[in-house]
């Protein structure tokens, strides 16, 4: 029976992002506020699946995604004292809708938490999104922030 029993393990977190179109010199910076909340469902909190909404300069932006952290890592920082970072790549979709963009399509990307106790961390993301709707092609997305663990 305790085989079948889950471990939730969630969170919630402040971000400060930054979105760059595909496009050379003409390409539009859009910096916005996002909270971000997900949960881990297994002991180990291995894989993770998240949704986030974010505001950018009239547009409001939608993405879920699942999140799973390189397992080669944990091993490598235990034996060499890196055990706070913890990189991770992410799948998902992304919507945005407003009057600055109208972006839509699936996202890829990596990143990393630094873990600064066994709450609190700093966290950081790198994102790619094609946007099926033609408009910019790619977009590329930085965020970072803090984030609780429940």
């Amino acid at each position: 029976m305790n085989a079948l029993l889950l471990a939730v393990v969630c969170y919630i977190g402040g971000f400060g992002q930054i979105d760059i179109p595909q496009g050379g010199s003409d390409a539009r910076r859009l910096a916005g506020p996002l909270v971000r909340i997900g949960c881990s469902f297994d002991e180990e909190s291995y894989y993770s699946l998240e949704a986030e909404a974010g505001w950018l300069e009239n547009s409001a932006s939608i993405a879920f995604r699942a999140l799973v952290h390189w397992q080669a890592w944990r091993v490598y920082g235990d034996l060499f004292g890196f055990s706070r970072f913890d990189p991770f790549f992410t799948a998902g979709a992304r919507g945005d809708m407003g009057s600055c963009s109208d972006l839509a399509g699936p996202q890829c990307g990596a990143g990393f938490f630094y873990h600064l106790d066994d709450v609190w961390s700093f966290r950081f993301d790198s994102f790619a999104t094609l946007d099926v709707n033609g408009e910019t092609e790619m977009r590329y997305s930085f965020t970072a922030g803090l984030q609780r663990m429940f």
